[in-house]
């Protein structure tokens, strides 16, 4: 299912990762996003403190077995994915300092919403905006409980 949500959301942006392009995906395990990104050519660096199973394990995957709310990249990536059980106040302060830091170009991160109301997230999600020269939400079609963000800078 998270293969599906990843492949899904490129259609947010119009666009998906390219040979040769970079990601770091935080939160990556079980790997489906990394091996989306991966099984076009993509650079993906895998960041997790779990295993890679499956997909995961493509040879252009690079497991990082660290904290993701603490990695930063050695240069700025292509694509930033974010699809971590988190909350979801964590992630959107997490993805602000990606952007802040500007160590991506272009993110697909989704929000777990549970118990929280959805549109009050999405309110709070649109302080993103600030720093993306398009940013969407969607709740897609293999989300369950969460809503899938795409941008660019």
């Amino acid at each position: 299912r998270s293969y599906l949500k990843g492949e899904e959301a490129y259609g947010l942006l119009g666009r998906e990762p390219a040979a040769g392009e970079t990601v770091a995906d935080l939160g990556a395990a079980p790997g489906g996003w990394s091996y989306s990104a991966a099984r076009r050519g993509a650079l993906v660096s895998a960041v997790d403190n779990g295993p890679l199973k499956g997909g995961g394990l493509h040879p252009g995957i690079e497991h990082r077995a660290e904290d993701a709310f603490k990695f930063i990249p050695a240069a700025p990536v292509d694509w930033l994915f974010c699809d971590m059980v988190e909350d979801p106040d964590r992630i959107i302060a997490l993805t602000e300092r990606w952007l802040a830091e500007g160590w991506c170009r272009r993110l697909i991160v989704n929000l777990k919403f549970g118990r929280r109301d959805p549109l009050r997230l999405l309110e709070e999600a649109g302080a993103l905006r600030r720093r993306c020269a398009t940013l969407k939400a969607r709740h897609l079609f293999h989300d369950r409980e969460e809503i899938t963000l795409a941008g660019e800078v």
